[in-house]
């Protein structure tokens, strides 16, 4: 039986929340992490990569879905339990494939939901396109931030004032999106790009194939380049924005002190570090791998 994969985690209050390739979803009390709950159960028919991410002020969870030949952004409030769909295709158009919502973001301030979605061509359906979509988490209606762009979107932010999306790509690029406003690249030529996160603090870390990169975001300042960290697939920051931690190709997890320059942890899984977290209530971190654990510590 093949392994299925851990796709990302997610932190709320003492409960961690894992989704699964399949499309399973778990959630685990830290209290008793041996009896976790199945939330959604999976469909290995359907299997792809999705995020799971819940929202800055805790009320939201969304999770990257695919069901009945459509996919969707699942959302669902915690207070008061309302469950909503952000479809990518209008009019219960199918989807002819799962997993076309690539990745996506909740912005600071809890306001706004960004998705990228890639679709094929119906003239050429072996040319993939981009597009990256902001959602208000009031009205559940969304905005084409930009589209038809050229495929290799790997990752979104919002930056730290929600003004701004930050995206990451395959070419090395961090470009900047503001409803079709033509904005210079933050960063250019860069190895390719698999992560990006932002501090409480301001500054932004690039997880890249040949490099960890940190940046003063506003000032516009790279504060580090590690060269000898490479194949990062994810990076988190913590809370007080002191550690950030970031997953590796070949298992390997480490937390960097950033003010002291130096690890404070490190650690392996036995296949590739998909997701990483830092629980914002609690001192706990977690990170789940394509070998289907999840490993949860405290630092």
């Amino acid at each position: 039986n093949s392994v299925t994969s851990v796709t990302s985690i997610a932190f709320r209050k003492n409960c961690l929340y894992s989704r699964y390739d399949d499309q399973t979803v778990i959630k685990r009390d830290l209290s008793n992490p041996d009896q976790p709950i199945n939330l959604i159960q999976g469909n290995k028919l359907h299997s792809f990569n999705s995020s799971i991410i819940i929202s800055p002020d805790q009320e939201w969870i969304a999770i990257g879905c695919y069901l009945e030949s459509r996919n969707y952004v699942y959302l669902k409030n915690f207070e008061n339990s309302n469950e909503y769909k952000l479809y990518v295709q209008e009019n219960f158009k199918p989807d002819f494939e799962p997993g076309s919502i690539l990745t996506f973001a909740f912005s600071f301030d809890g306001q706004f939901l960004a998705t990228v979605t890639k679709n094929r061509s119906i003239l050429k359906p072996s040319i993939l396109k981009h597009s990256i979509l902001r959602w208000s988490m009031s009205s559940y209606k969304k905005k084409i931030v930009a589209k038809e762009l050229e495929a290799g979107i790997t990752t979104i932010a919002f930056s730290p004032d929600s003004s701004l999306l930050i995206s990451g790509d395959k070419k090395g690029n961090i470009l900047r999106w503001q409803d079709n406003l033509n904005i210079p690249p933050f960063a250019e030529n860069l190895s390719p790009i698999n992560s990006l996160a932002f501090s409480q603090n301001g500054l932004l870390a690039a997880g890249c194939e040949e490099s960890l990169e940190i940046w003063d975001f506003e000032k516009g300042e790279k504060i580090e380049s590690f060269t000898e960290y490479t194949q990062i697939k994810t990076v988190a920051f913590s809370l007080d924005s002191n550690l950030i931690a970031f997953g590796k190709e070949n298992g390997e997890v480490i937390i960097w002190n950033v003010d002291k320059q130096h690890e404070i942890l490190k650690y392996d899984h036995k296949g590739a570090v998909t997701s990483v977290i830092f629980n914002t209530q609690t001192r706990n971190f977690a990170s789940g791998s394509q070998d289907g654990t999840i490993q949860i510590w405290e630092y």
